[in-house]
C-alpha cells in the first residue's frame, strides 16, 4: 500500500511514497534497548514481525508484531523468543513451509527459531533447535529452486566458512541439516 517502514535504533518510522518521494511519519519507540531489530512483512496478515536484542532485558532475544496505520504504526507486547543473551540477529523466510525463520548466536551456537503468522497476524513460534556447536556468524538464505534453507555460517574450532543445506522440516518447525559443506 505504498507504504515503507524503517527501524533506526529503537523507533520505527512509517514512510508514505509518492513519485520519487517519500513523507516520513513520526518515529515511535518500540523498545528502550532494542539493538540489531531484524524484521520481516507478512503479506497475508499485513503484520511486521520484529525480533531484537535487548540490551535492557539481559540481551535477551525479543519478538513483538507491528501493525500500520497510515502513517503510524504501533506494536503488541514483547515476547521473549530465547532468555539468553542474544546476537547476530538474521532472519529469512521460508515460501515451501511458510514461515519466518530468526536466527542469533550465543554461547558457541547458532540457534534457529521458525515462526509462522496466522491470517489474523498472530505468531506461533512453530520450532526452537540448534546448527550446531561452536558456530557463529550464521547467514541464511532460502533457495527457492530446490525448496533448500541453506545456511552459510562460521565453524569456531577450525576458523573456516562451512555451508549446511536443509534435507528436511518436521511438524515440530524444526530443520534438519546436510553435513556442513567447507
Amino acid at each position: 500500500n505504498e507504504k515503507v517502514v524503517v527501524f533506526a535504533g529503537d523507533k520505527a518510522y512509517v514512510g508514505t511514497v509518492s513519485g520519487t518521494s517519500i513523507t516520513w511519519g513520526t518515529g515511535v519507540q518500540y523498545s528502550n534497548y532494542a539493538e540489531e531489530t531484524r524484521a520481516q512483512y507478512d503479506p497475508v496478515s499485513g503484520k511486521i514481525i520484529i525480533v531484537y536484542r535487548d540490551s535492557g532485558n539481559n540481551q535477551y532475544a525479543t519478538m513483538r508484531i507491528a501493525t500500520v496505520s497510515g502513517t503510524t504504526i504501533s506494536f503488541t507486547s514483547a515476547t521473549v523468543l530465547y532468555s539468553n543473551n542474544s546476537s547476530e540477529i538474521q532472519t529469512v523466510y521460508d515460501p515451501d513451509n511458510d514461515v519466518y525463520v530468526f536466527m542469533f548466536f550465543y554461547s558457541y551456537q547458532v540457534y534457529i527459531f521458525a515462526i509462522s503468522m496466522s491470517s489474523s497476524g498472530v505468531p506461533t513460534v512453530k520450532g526452537q533447535h540448534d546448527l550446531g556447536s561452536q558456530t557463529d556468524y550464521a547467514r541464511p538464505v532460502y533457495d527457492t529452486a530446490n525448496n533448500r534453507l541453506v545456511v552459510f555460517h562460521r565453524n569456531r574450532s577450525y576458523n573456516r566458512t562451512e555451508v549446511k543445506v536443509s534435507t528436511s522440516f518436521n511438524t515440530n518447525g524444526e530443520y534438519s541439516f546436510s553435513s556442513a559443506h567447507n
